[in-house]
């Protein structure tokens, strides 16, 4: 079994140097933590937790906190687990352990045992809705964390996002330069309110696309529904083609978009024919969906990179220069949209939008492939 100082003679360091590299208790230049690094996977060395827990204070470890509940079963298929193994690789890059903790929705009783037991070094948020009491909670303690997401008001904590806003801007404006003047949002709500930051921003970046360019945005064109009920009543005005709506934004989540997808198949719509379909995320259900569809593309890996990076500065004492870290999104066009007609931005003289200046008659251009 490979010891601290195999991993010093192999990386070509002292063993007090692997042990700072390791617990993060000071700091170490990049190229020498790199080096410790690779020797680590190397030799599989593995620190001895409890050790380290009693000489540098620190577990080694970090906890990701995932709600599950029917409200986010039903609207957060998101894919979880891609998150959960972004986290896991880029912890073990640090040497870092991997702690998930399921809660019952936002039950935050779990996680506060985990922190107060120093069973974790931090923790970071999966989830995280506009009303959040698991912020509320661990706000109060003295262990660092970061959230995937943003509260309705967020306050002195460290967030990474993705700019949600921003991807629903770029979708209505995509749909605006093939001709379509009425878009539906269509929207997971609980009591009135979106469930997820994610669903609230996306309403204010699709609203903020509307109000860029003067198209009229009328109240039905948002299309909210209960997670626990299902999505197709709040489409029956598209089914039974009792609406001008002639592109869809599935604002929720990949399974939404399928299941919008699937809904206007049986009911004789045509995509992209009859009606062009958004996703504002990605996965192998959109790309193998028949059409498949055109999306927003969330930065997932770079999003949990990030994350973790800035929470193991934070264990090691280090304080972040920001606190919100909004990633940009990029727009892939699938076969899910269509041109219908000339683009609303003939008459948009200079318009600035999530795409740059936009000349007077021009089409807006891809950004992916």
């Amino acid at each position: 079994m490979a010891t601290i100082k195999d991993v010093a003679r192999l990386a070509g360091v002292a063993p007090t140097a692997v042990s700072h590299a390791l617990s993060g208790k000071r700091p170490v230049a990049p190229k020498t933590r790199e080096a410790i690094l690779a020797a680590v996977r190397e030799l599989n060395y593995h620190p001895n937790v409890n050790a380290f827990s009693l000489s540098a204070h620190t577990t080694k470890r970090i906890c990701l906190a995932v709600p599950v509940s029917p409200q986010t079963r039903a609207t957060s298929k998101v894919p979880s687990f891609d998150f959960i193994a972004g986290v896991a690789d880029r912890l073990s890059h640090h040497a870092f352990a991997l702690v998930c903790e399921m809660s019952h929705g936002l039950d935050a009783g779990g996680l506060l045992e985990l922190v107060r037991s120093r069973h974790v070094d931090g923790t970071l948020l999966l989830g995280t809705q506009l009303d959040d009491a698991r912020v509320e909670a661990l706000s109060k303690e003295s262990a660092p964390f970061v959230t995937f997401g943003r509260t309705r008001h967020p306050s002195q904590f460290v967030r990474v996002d993705a700019d949600i806003a921003g991807a629903a801007e770029i979708a209505a404006e995509y749909l605006f330069g093939l001709g379509h003047e009425q878009i539906g949002l269509v929207l997971p709500v609980v009591d009135g309110a979106p469930v997820l930051g994610t669903h609230y921003h996306a309403m204010v970046g699709f609203k903020r696309a509307h109000s860029a360019l003067g198209v009229q945005l009328r109240r039905n064109q948002i299309m909210t529904y209960s997670p626990t009920e299902g999505l197709r009543e709040s489409i029956r005005p598209v089914l039974l083609r009792r609406t001008e709506v002639t592109a869809l934004i599935a604002a929720g989540n990949d399974l939404e978009a399928v299941t919008i997808l699937r809904a206007l198949t049986e009911h004789g719509l045509r995509v992209p024919e009859d009606i062009s379909l958004i996703s504002l995320m990605d996965s192998p259900l959109t790309q193998m969906a028949q059409p498949s569809i055109t999306v927003t593309d969330l930065p997932v890996t770079e999003m949990c990179n990030l994350a973790v990076d800035l929470l193991v500065d934070m264990i090691a004492g280090r304080k972040p220069r920001q606190l919100e870290h909004l990633l940009p999104v990029t727009l892939i066009e699938r076969p899910s949209t269509r041109r219908i007609g000339p683009s609303l931005y003939h008459n948009a003289v200079g318009l600035a939008g999530p795409f740059g200046k936009v000349r007077p008659g021009d089409a807006i251009p891809r950004t992916g492939t």
